[in-house]
């Protein structure tokens, strides 16, 4: 009601709501097979409820989906990401990755976007799109590897704008993406962008190196990484 009271006074258009959050589980009363059996269905929202005053007051719902930082399916069969000895390899914070190149991994989150769509909601934002950055990256043992990182992304991308074609599909990239390819992170602007609508750069000035545009001072710095990076990701997409 808080939130809504907001959308009342024309503060908000919008809600960006997590639907897999960012440990992996589902916060809606999901109907996935799988997802019950890993024990990731939560339900922590109304979904009914959700869609019915976001409808009356034309609020936009844009549905956040953490895609490949996932503790519970990356327990799942050989999904997740290993580590030297075979083991589940786990990121700073302690959290568990699955493997983009591992097609059933792909497969899960697409049928989390079609049960979503089916229920209404048609805004997607994919969030941890990407392989991990934190943490001891160098242990991580990749299996099924095909290609740059970057593809299995790309696959995943195709098979989304297959599957719910009219859905609007955007992905949370880091904003450096904008000046440069993101190899190890298997982000790279120009290949994402035929299957996407919206792309949502997160420009947090700390992921710029100081040295970057340090002519400036502190303000007009974090003012032009904005301007130019946005700039940039328009140029960089089709």
């Amino acid at each position: 009601d808080r939130i809504f009271a907001q959308a009342d006074s024309g503060t908000i258009n919008a809600l960006i709501v997590d639907f897999k959050g960012d440990y992996g589980y589902l916060t809606y009363p999901s109907e996935i097979a799988l997802a019950k059996k890993l024990g990731a269905v939560k339900k922590y929202l109304d979904l009914d409820y959700l869609i019915k005053n976001a409808a009356a007051r034309n609020v936009k719902i844009i549905a956040r989906i953490v895609c490949f930082r996932d503790n519970y399916l990356a327990q799942y069969k050989n999904y997740g990401m290993r580590n030297e000895e075979g083991g589940i390899w786990h990121d700073i914070t302690g959290s568990s990755w699955t493997n983009p190149y591992i097609d059933s991994v792909s497969d899960y989150l697409v049928s989390v976007v079609e049960e979503l769509v089916k229920m209404g909601i048609t805004s997607i934002a994919f969030d941890y799109i990407r392989f991990p950055t934190d943490g001891a990256v160098d242990r991580i043992r990749l299996t099924k590897v095909k290609g740059p990182r970057y593809k299995s992304i790309v696959t995943f991308l195709k098979k989304v704008r297959e599957k719910v074609p009219d859905a609007e599909i955007g992905a949370c990239v880091f904003g450096f993406t904008a000046w440069h390819d993101l190899k190890n992170e298997g982000q790279i602007l120009e290949k994402f962008g035929p299957f996407l609508d919206v792309i949502y750069p997160m420009l947090y000035p700390s992921h710029f190196p100081e040295a970057f545009k340090r002519e400036l001072n502190e303000y007009w710095r974090n003012y032009w990484i904005y301007f130019d990076s946005v700039k940039g990701a328009f140029n960089k997409l089709p």
